[in-house]
């Protein structure tokens, strides 16, 4: 009786026709075990559970950790504050932002003072520990709105609003790099596009707009210090400033070169790779999706056990999430979504020396939320965990299917007598409807021999694609599957 081995680490890939590819992997992380070879040792884990780690008394809109310390935007009716978060989740109101909308607020800080810029607007503000909390109400700032701001070589650099130009302050060492000179300005010459939004990468300034990517290199001298370098430029753009994200020596954007193209990217001072799957990509252009609805669709980023996870937040019921090192180890790119609280649109910060991981959740809340790598909920809600596999094809020749094996982690009861349960549903019709066909459990707790298996599960006619189930508060690792058929006689 020949038996199948069913690869299911291969993440999220749904084709536009089901038939096609119907693989989903929801909160459920693709792994790779780096000191094993070959596809079948790959497994999935949960994504970690959470829990609030304060009230912050309002929206939260974005945050930076600036002198160690984390500083949060919230919103409340019809004011903006900035806040303090201590380590203990200890909040201090630093002070209103005076004038202040909801609208999406991007920051920055050069180490001894943080800028913040409401994008589309004239406002901004200045904030260190001594002058507090101040307006920018220089001409050279307040003359037309601003679009983005970010630090380099010690210089915040703005970007106008639906404008190729871009201005700079004084360096840190001159008033803590919040003065303004009318004459300190620069144009991004690469296109005719509007620039979005500024950032820094090794040392180099770049400028993004929604047609291009441009660098820049700080060359010192008394005039405008930031020129253009030259071939330092992409073919792509983005929207809004939440669509590009830098870790460490790489960016990460949701961008392309029209309205209806977008992929996501990764890319370093000289060179840019396509991370996005086709399947993704369609997820991306499907003409409902409302791409262009300020701070959606964005894209965020943070390490998660040695796992870079850039994720897409998309509008939707689902964040949808890269993961590098998955994706390094499978040779292709891996992707695998997630729904409720981890939909952060924002990159989660590090609060404290522990790396304790605090992110801004998408739906109406007034709170700060902790990733936990020893919770499998979140907020206290059951979470439900799916992954659907590959298809099962005879090539057209009908097959018994005798027996189905999940291979897991077992013995994960909290008790006893607590025996979390999986379900297998079967799909014959391309993935399009399920029909489930029982539940096993993963075994009361110290029970670690358990196994998972289904019996006399029918006739294969063309193609079979199994999907698993598991809405537990409990550990879940799920390390094979095989199938057992045998031809019809």
């Amino acid at each position: 009786m020949p038996r199948v081995d069913i690869p299911i680490g291969g993440g999220l890939y749904q084709d536009e026709s089901l038939p096609v590819s119907a693989q989903d992997c929801l909160n459920l992380v693709p792994n790779y075990p780096a000191t094993i070879t070959g596809e079948k040792q790959q497994y999935l884990a949960n994504t970690p559970g959470t829990k609030i780690f304060t009230d912050v008394g309002g929206s939260p809109l974005n945050m930076i950790r600036f002198q160690e310390t984390l500083y949060v935007i919230t919103y409340d009716v019809s004011t903006a504050y900035l806040k303090e978060v201590d380590s203990a989740g200890t909040v201090t109101t630093i002070g209103a932002l005076a004038g202040a909308s909801d609208n999406v607020k991007v920051l920055a800080e050069n180490g001894q003072t943080i800028a913040i810029v409401e994008v589309g607007t004239t406002n901004g503000w200045f904030y260190d520990t001594v002058s507090g909390l101040v307006k920018i109400v220089d001409a050279t700032y307040t003359s037309a709105a601003t679009g983005s701001v970010a630090q380099v070589d010690g210089y915040f650099v703005f970007t106008r609003w639906e404008s190729n130009e871009f201005f700079i302050t004084s360096n840190v060492v001159v008033n803590k790099g919040q003065d303004f000179d009318a004459l300190d300005f620069g144009s991004e010459e690469t296109d005719s596009d509007f620039n979005v939004k500024a950032f820094s990468l090794r040392g180099e300034l770049f400028i993004a707009g929604n047609r291009t990517i441009g660098a820049y290199r700080n060359v010192g001298g008394s005039g405008f210090p930031f020129q253009r370098v030259e071939g330092g430029h992409f073919n792509i753009g983005i929207v809004g400033s939440s669509q590009i994200i830098v870790e460490a020596d790489n960016f990460y954007c949701l961008a392309g070169p029209g309205e209806r193209q977008l992929a996501v990217y990764k890319g370093s001072n000289s060179s840019l790779e396509k991370i996005s799957s086709r399947a993704i990509d369609v997820i991306l252009n499907l003409d409902t999706l409302p791409n262009f609805i300020p701070g959606r669709p964005s894209i965020w980023s943070h390490l998660w056990q040695g796992h870079r996870w850039v994720g897409l937040y998309v509008g939707r019921t689902s964040n949808y999430i890269y993961d590098e090192e998955a994706s390094l180890l499978s040779q292709k790119p891996t992707w695998f979504r997630t729904e409720n609280l981890l939909n952060g649109y924002n990159t989660a910060q590090a609060v404290d020396e522990h790396k304790k991981l605090i992110y801004l959740p998408t739906g109406p809340s007034n709170c700060l939320y902790e990733l936990s790598l020893t919770l499998y909920s979140e907020d206290s809600n059951l979470v439900e965990r799916t992954f659907v596999s590959r298809y099962v094809n005879n090539l057209g020749k009908r097959v018994v299917n005798n027996r189905v094996e999940l291979s897991v982690e077992s013995g994960v009861g909290a008790s006893a007598s607590d025996d979390p349960q999986v379900t297998l549903s079967i799909s014959d019709d391309g993935g399009k409807n399920f029909t489930s066909v029982g539940s096993r459990g993963l075994g009361v707790s110290g029970d670690t021999t358990k196994k998972l298996v289904w019996h006399r599960l029918g006739i294969i006619e063309d193609s079979r694609c199994y999907k698993f189930t598991i809405t537990d508060d409990v550990k879940v690792v799920f390390k094979g599957l095989t199938a057992d058929l045998t031809p019809v006689q």
